[in-house]
């Protein structure tokens, strides 16, 4: 292993390490960018389908560095007498002219840094360009100017004499992190893409459905993770050939995960396809316009960027996203004025999305997953459209018999309850979302309890489009038997940790 020590004090060298380094490339931006075995190359040594890349120009002195880096070196990225951060080598090619222009533009001079090199594991230090100098002493003693890249002596020497290994393998890896008490997966969050029509209709064929499923190619599997929330975005082209400015329309959280069985198990991985279920999506009442005050929120300045289906993004960008949709962690934004439509009664097939078993994914339960700012008015709404309706449908004798449970804060287990024509007591729990469809209805464990011990006597109220018009509804009546004979697939989504004594 050697040590490749790397200037980024000027403005340039800044920019790019924003736009490449902080910022993860996709294989996506950069599939026509790069000859066909380097994209292959890519495409195993980053199976997340992103990277970090680094590149310098064309030269002598260059030249000869940059045919000395090898798999496995660490790059010291240097400002203001410091090094500031590493990385670790995982591929480097030179010539990569298309590749670096796309990326990064020329300078001056009309060069471009196609002296490539792919990078991970970039992680923060705090390492004092003079005591490495001490050790060296090579350069100039002052700063370090161009590319260098020391043998594996003088690195076996910086090593030995700073502990430099010891100090990068305990330095955490860079990564965005929530704020405090936001933490959701540990991860991020992302950017979804979601476009009305693509330039001539050449990416039209993905099956999104806006709140319940998102189709997305193999290069995102290991992003796109049960959990994870994300911000809905959608580009310029608009539906009948319209356009309108980039905007952010809704959020919600990842559910659950599943390949496209469409596809072969035998294709190549590249053109596998992925679903996620929706979770917890909420509209923003006004969109969000992607670029503010002359300057986009997210700072992507290389237009290639905003070609990437699936971003990440950091907390502060998504904080600020919600902020500016009026929304905020605790207050429910204005939902004055919708009224809820009557009920159309349809088949629980119509309102339930389906999926194949055992496609794949997986995907594994949610943790610490925060419920939309609506839920609480969406859940009384549906229960009072489900209380009206079966006052409307039920004989007088049985309807007289109907309890809301839930309005007076009881939990057996389902929100209303009546009596049938021999006596018996019906329970129903009431689902509702805003959406046409539900991707996955989630019951509690008393819930499910319930409907394991009341089997037939136990019915699910679907309630879509709350407080709309076209509000549709369904009832899924013995949802536990339909499980237990393979008609619904029910799993356990959390687990509640605790200290036991002894």
């Amino acid at each position: 292993m050697k040590f490749v020590l790397q200037p980024a004090s000027s403005s340039a060298p800044q920019k790019h390490y924003r736009e490449t380094i902080e910022r993860r490339v996709s294989l996506a931006e950069i599939q026509e960018l790069v000859p066909g075995d380097v994209l292959r190359d890519l495409e195993t040594i980053y199976p997340s389908g992103d990277f970090v890349v680094w590149g310098a120009t064309p030269g002598q002195s260059n030249d000869v560095s940059f045919a000395r880096i090898s798999t496995g070196d660490q790059v010291l990225f240097y400002a203001r007498h410091r090094f500031f951060s590493t990385a670790t080598v995982t591929y480097a090619r030179s010539g990569l002219r298309t590749l670096a222009k796309a990326l990064w533009g020329t300078n001056s001079e009309g060069k471009t840094w196609e002296l490539v090199f792919f990078l991970e594991d970039v992680k923060e230090i705090d390492v004092s360009y003079g005591d490495v100098w001490d050790v060296i002493q090579r350069g100039p003693k002052k700063m370090l100017r161009g590319l260098t890249v020391l043998s594996q002596d003088q690195s076996a020497k910086v090593d030995g004499s700073l502990g430099l290994s010891t100090t990068i393998t305990a330095a955490p890896i860079i990564q965005y992190m929530a704020p405090e008490g936001l933490s959701r997966a540990g991860s991020s969050p992302l950017v979804l893409v979601e476009n009305e029509e693509t330039y001539d209709g050449d990416y039209d064929f993905w099956e999104d459905e806006t709140g319940v499923r998102y189709q997305y190619p193999n290069q995102y599997r290991n992003k796109v993770q049960t959990g994870r929330p994300f911000v809905y975005y959608r580009g310029v082209r608009r539906g009948g050939g319209k356009r309108a400015s980039p905007e952010y329309f809704g959020i919600g959280t990842v559910g659950e995960v599943w390949r496209d069985p469409k596809i072969p198990e035998g294709a190549p991985k590249r053109q596998w396809r992925w679903y996620c279920a929706i979770e917890e999506y909420q509209s923003f009442v006004k969109p969000v316009p992607a670029k503010q005050d002359e300057k986009t929120i997210e700072p992507i300045t290389n237009p290639l960027g905003w070609r990437t289906g699936v971003r990440e993004i950091p907390w502060s960008i998504y904080n600020q996203i919600l902020e500016r949709a009026g929304l905020s962690n605790d207050i429910a934004p204005e939902v004055d004025g919708w009224v809820q439509g009557e009920l159309e009664e349809v088949v629980a097939e119509d309102l339930l999305v389906l999926r194949p078993k055992d496609s794949g994914g997986g995907g594994g339960g949610r943790e610490g997953t925060r419920r939309s700012t609506q839920s609480k008015w969406i859940g009384d709404q549906a229960e009072e459209a489900v209380r009206n309706r079966l006052m409307a449908i039920l004989p007088a004798d049985q309807a007289e018999t109907i309890d809301w449970h839930a309005e007076r804060g009881n939990k057996p287990g389902y929100d209303l309850s009546y009596r049938n024509e021999t006596g018996e007591l019906i329970g129903v729990e009431v689902k509702g979302t805003t959406l046409s469809r539900f991707a996955s209805v989630e019951l509690t464990r008393n819930e499910w309890r319930a409907a394991s011990e009341m089997g037939s006597r136990f019915r699910i109220a679907l309630v879509s489009r709350v407080g709309m018009a076209g509000s549709q509804i369904a009832f899924l009546d013995d949802p536990f038997g339909l499980a237990e004979r393979g008609h619904l697939s029910a799993v356990p989504n959390a687990w509640r940790i605790c200290g036991v004594n002894g």
